[in-house]
Order: structure tokens, then C-alpha cells, then sequence
């Protein structure tokens, strides 16, 4: 929008609007498996 000085196309919008949700989904879901693993070697320590 800045660029061009009109707001984006409906399309656009969405495709972008798109991406961003993939991208925190992702980001969710590294977050949640690096804590799992983090989990696991922790409590694989405990035991020992």
C-alpha cells in the first residue's frame, strides 16, 4: 500500500494474510517441539 498508494488487492490480502499464519503456526510448532525435546533429555537426565 505504501508503495503503490492504494490499498492492496483482495487477493493479495489473503495470500499474504496466508503466509503470516503459516509462518507463526511454524514458529508455534518449532517452539513446541524444541520444548519437548527439551523436556525429554531432562527428564532422561533425572533418571540417571
Amino acid at each position: 500500500e505504501a508503495v503503490r498508494g492504494r490499498p492492496l488487492s483482495e487477493r493479495a490480502q489473503e495470500i499474504g494474510f496466508r503466509i503470516g499464519l503459516a509462518f507463526v503456526l511454524m514458529l508455534m510448532l518449532f517452539a513446541a517441539w524444541n520444548d519437548i525435546l527439551n523436556l525429554g533429555a531432562s527428564l532422561s537426565q533425572r533418571g540417571t
